[in-house]
């Protein structure tokens, strides 16, 4: 899962920034060190309809979280499972691993 808040998404009225969220439920796979998850231009909402899915330009650095199900009595637990990098809009999104992420830190100071 996927949130975050993308420039598409964002209105400035006078000094006031609107900002709608967008919430990405999808598969992913770990290929070459980095999470992949498919993300196409148009989407289902939980009521079925399809819909244009938004450029997540700005959404960088968010959270991609694993959707645990069934853990301890409790239907569902959102774990922490990558750092978001890059979208190619109708292709992917990717993300560096929680557990990567030191290192990636250190190759972009480096």
């Amino acid at each position: 899962m996927l949130a975050g808040f993308p420039y598409s998404q964002m209105r400035r009225v006078g000094a006031v920034l609107h900002a709608k969220p967008t919430v990405v439920f999808a598969r992913g796979e770990l290929a070459g060190g980095q999470l992949r998850v498919s993300y196409g231009r148009t989407a289902r909402r939980i009521d079925g309809l399809e819909i244009h899915a938004p450029a997540l330009d700005g959404v960088s650095g968010a959270t991609l979280w694993a959707v645990i199900e069934e853990r301890g009595g409790v239907d569902c637990v959102l774990q922490p499972a990558a750092i978001q990098s890059s979208f190619k809009h109708d292709a992917y999104v990717k993300g560096e691993p929680v557990g990567g992420f030191s290192r990636l830190l250190r190759a972009r100071l480096a």
